[in-house]
């Protein structure tokens, strides 16, 4: 059987995608001669609209990936690299040319063809799409570069950056020099936040370095990545108050909120009755709904499933893993130890059972383990006062909701008032 009627046998049988057909046009290719299965992937890849995506079709077939194994086992990737850089540069020119009516089109199959690209072709086409004046393409390239940087690259995305472009932000603050990135300072840090910012200008401008500006949790990364040795207690303190005010925020549902000193606060936003309803309108988790306290389980994830026993302790609250982790890079021994010892000492575990009452108990055995901490962490170690007697109550949903709308009606009212108040203002 000749070359050509192989390959006629081969689209054949691609076609069927039946049970074996894979085997069949696998071993069919096999016995093509190097150049025509060289022909084959073009075939396959570009001229029948096959792109690839990370090693699939867009249906998510895996088969023609078969093919690029085959080429590797007879070692002709370098063969099949170099065959993409005539195509490289006629999709090119073609894309550059004025009226080009296929470049969404011809863009994908550069992409594809990146794949199966040598360095030098690879390169040329990253280059390429740093000068597309579409977002997406910049994006595909950034994260090419990301992986395999070049100083060749340096002047296109500096290029899209000063355009405009903040996609390129993250490339900048991992491969650009410290001059650069302290030059456009001020902007890199609205786009990334002002701990990526310290961490690469930190070293050789210290007086930038204001800790006083970052969150808790970019405090304590720029800490570590500086290694700024005469701050490392404040991130065992910061980690002890990052819990205070999360146990403190939890037990009076959010009326005292301390989110200046709290790890990740800003992401968050809890005990609002919203936040319990579900796209279809139900609430989540109905079977907690009429237990009294039932937003503690919740907010800790424990579901209604039988017989699960749910460990927490000090490390369920956010920030505290990453908090230990950074002492352990730190060499804070000591600290760790400290920890361990507390931890071990407040921790709990909630057994949750179906077959009685025995759920109704867990909302106020989680209130009393919150009030273990708060004694422990916020009185006797924080010196804050005891807890009021009014958090001590467990609310059902229709008093949570109550104290929601009533809260929600004061800011109304607050609201409406200042805007009186403006109008009575004379010009």
């Amino acid at each position: 059987m000749t070359p050509k009627e192989t390959r006629k046998r081969i689209d054949e049988y691609w076609q069927q995608d039946s049970h074996g057909s894979n085997k069949v046009v696998y071993t069919l290719a096999v016995t093509l001669p190097d150049n025509e299965l060289l022909d084959l992937v073009e075939d396959y890849y570009f001229n029948r609209g096959v792109a690839m995506v990370v090693g699939r079709e867009r249906n998510g077939s895996p088969r023609y990936s078969m093919f690029l194994g085959l080429v590797r086992r007879r070692g002709l990737e370098h063969r099949l690299a170099q065959k993409q850089n005539k195509p490289i540069e006629a999709t090119m020119k073609e894309l550059s040319s004025e009226g080009c009516k296929r470049k969404g089109l011809l863009r994908e199959q550069l992409k594809t063809r990146y794949r199966l690209a040598s360095e030098n072709g690879k390169r040329k086409i990253v280059l390429f799409m740093l000068h597309q004046p579409t977002k997406k393409e910049r994006q595909w390239a950034y994260s090419k570069i990301s992986r395999y940087w070049e100083e060749c690259y340096s002047e296109g995305v500096a290029q899209a950056f000063e355009s405009g472009d903040d996609d390129a932000a993250t490339v900048i603050l991992a491969h650009f020099p410290t001059e650069y990135i302290y030059r456009h300072r001020d902007r890199l840090a609205s786009i990334k936040g002002l701990d990526w910012v310290y961490k690469r200008i930190g070293a050789e401008h210290p007086e930038e370095v204001r800790l006083d500006r970052l969150t808790p949790t970019e405090k304590l990364r720029t800490i570590l990545s500086l290694r700024m040795e005469e701050r490392y207690s404040d991130i065992e303190e910061m980690m002890y108050r990052s819990i205070a005010s999360e146990v403190s925020y939890i037990l009076t549902r959010g009326e005292v909120n301390d989110s200046v000193v709290r790890f990740n606060a800003e992401d968050k936003e809890y005990f609002r009755i919203d936040d319990f309803r579900g796209l279809d309108g139900t609430y989540y988790w109905n079977y907690w709904l009429d237990v009294k306290g039932f937003y503690l389980p919740r907010y800790f994830g424990i579901e209604d499933k039988p017989r699960i026993g749910h460990d927490r302790s000090l490390l369920s609250f956010d920030g505290v893993g990453l908090a230990l982790w950074a002492m352990g890079q730190l060499g804070m021994a000591e600290a760790i130890v400290r920890f361990a010892e507390l931890n071990k000492v407040l921790a709990a575990r909630f057994f949750v059972t179906k077959d009685d009452a025995y759920p109704e108990l867990v909302p106020s055995e989680i209130r009393d383990w919150l009030m273990r901490i708060y004694q422990m962490v916020n009185v006797e170690m924080l010196g804050e006062s005891p807890m009021q007697d009014k958090y001590r109550k467990l609310l059902s949903f229709e008093e949570l909701q109550d104290m929601q709308f009533s809260v929600e009606t004061r800011i109304v009212q607050s609201a409406e008032e200042g805007m009186m108040e403006e109008e009575d203002v004379p010009f």
